[in-house]
């Protein structure tokens, strides 16, 4: 078993980290100070020649390696 496996990193955890900061501050007396992330809105994936929308039909993982017959 991986140490994430347990305690409050496991992916069964009903206590959420809010309340586990809010804990670690009352026992030690100090803040924890969470990282601010300004998310920038999506931007949608265009067509170098036409401008046009590109869609996502399908999606190829680096594990799956197709080999054709030939």
């Amino acid at each position: 078993m991986k140490v994430r496996y347990y305690g409050f990193m496991n992916p069964n955890c009903a206590v959420s980290l809010d309340r586990i900061s809010t804990l670690i501050e009352m026992s030690y007396g100090f803040n924890v100070a969470l990282p601010n992330t300004d998310l920038e809105p999506w931007q949608p994936i265009t067509c170098p020649n036409c401008g046009g929308t590109l869609r996502l039909y399908s999606l190829l993982l680096p594990s799956i390696v197709l080999v054709w017959p030939g």
